[in-house]
């Protein structure tokens, strides 16, 4: 979306959690975002993040479900990525004397230790729910995070932290002891295992709320897309959206010529959709995703992608039901996914990775679409 952007904090917490002997018994629940659009394009999202709250001299169990993302990859691990405790935001970061380089330092917590599961094994593809013990000294108040160090591959989450408040009530927890941090580099070094955090025990829950507000151009909502075959061995994909304009008059209709690409894959690339979000897939099977040949739309023979787009003017504060359709003829290549995309204002709606021929098939699909994106 493009927009212009503040944010604005409050500070208030609540406890949300009772001390069980059972490890990582209380679940670890993230409070969905509450987003609000306005009339005039003011929209609004109210978040709340989570702050583990722990005494002094006190032990807390954390359960994480590591998962390796890396489909079809080929590692195995015989010991648990790093969880560390740090001041928070705990960093600092500096461009090395090459110019090229950003190295970033973290400051120790103070008497805070973290310790991994001594017995962990996890296989290619599989997951696993590994239990960390955090245990702070008697010293030991402060306001700190869990996560990342100087080896951002290893860690369980590689770009954040987790806020933790060591020493305090949960009433005494706010958005000031937890500044926002922005500083990391962009393009943090995603690892080949994602940790989710699931359960804990020997903690309390405090919410750091914040609101923030966009101001927006443009607005696209119920997006969806169907696809099916058609008698003359073509491909038919059609795009289905709802546009609505606020205090700037909005142009749709333009392709993307530089985003949209054909994909044609060595092999079935196993697709399947990223979160019933059917705009998009993602490809199982990395020897063929590897090995694929990517065509521009300036590159395809002429006739070959057409962009069915009405190009439409949109006055102030107007809105309209709009819709788009890509059709592909032949030859279709054995295994071909497509990223075709439209231009709506500022925001670009439309298909990544779509499937079009799956093992010689060609594709019958219907479904929503539940992001942009861009």
């Amino acid at each position: 979306m493009a927009s212009t952007s503040q944010d604005s904090s409050t500070s208030t917490s609540q406890s949300s959690s009772t001390i069980s002997p059972a490890p990582c018994a209380e679940p670890y629940l993230v409070p969905a975002n509450n987003v609000t659009t306005l009339s005039n394009g003011t929209q609004i999202t109210e978040s709340a993040e989570p702050v583990f709250v722990v005494g002094a001299g006190s032990t807390m169990d954390i359960c994480i479900l590591l998962v390796d993302q890396y489909v079809g990859s080929n590692f195995n691990y015989s010991s648990a990525p790093n969880l560390n405790a740090t001041l928070w935001p705990g960093y600092t970061s500096y461009t090395t004397n090459d110019g090229n380089s950003i190295v970033v330092q973290y400051t120790p917590a103070i008497d805070v230790t973290v310790t991994p599961p001594r017995d962990f094994s996890i296989d290619t593809n599989q997951s696993i729910v590994a239990e960390y013990k955090i245990s702070t000294g008697e010293n030991s108040t402060g306001f700190d995070g869990l996560g990342p160090t100087n080896w951002i591959p290893s860690s369980v989450f590689p770009c954040r932290s987790i806020p933790l408040a060591v020493g305090y009530s949960p009433s005494q927890v706010n958005n000031s002891n937890f500044p926002p941090y922005a500083g990391l580099p962009e393009g943090c070094f995603s690892p080949p295992l994602v940790g989710y955090i699931i359960g804990y025990t020997g903690a309390s829950i405090a919410y750091l709320r914040s609101e923030r507000a966009i101001n927006l151009t443009e607005n696209v909502t119920d997006i969806s897309v169907s696809s099916f075959p058609t008698s003359g061995g073509q491909e038919n994909i059609t795009f289905r959206m709802h546009v609505q304009s606020f205090s700037y008059p909005v142009t749709l209709g333009s392709p993307a010529i530089n985003s949209s690409v054909v994909r044609v894959f060595s092999g079935n690339p196993e697709q399947a959709t990223l979160e019933n979000n059917y705009c998009s897939s993602i490809s199982d099977n990395q020897t063929a995703l590897s090995d694929q040949k990517i065509t521009t739309l300036n590159e395809v023979p002429t006739g070959y992608l057409q962009f069915d787009s009405p190009t439409l003017q949109m006055s102030p504060y107007s809105s309209v039901n709009y819709s788009f359709s890509i059709l592909i003829s032949g030859p279709i290549a054995r295994d071909t996914a497509i990223d075709g995309v439209i231009i709506l204002g500022n925001i670009v709606v439309g298909a990544s990775d779509f499937p079009v021929s799956i093992a010689g098939q060609l594709q019958t699909i219907s479904g929503s679409c539940e992001s942009l994106l861009s």
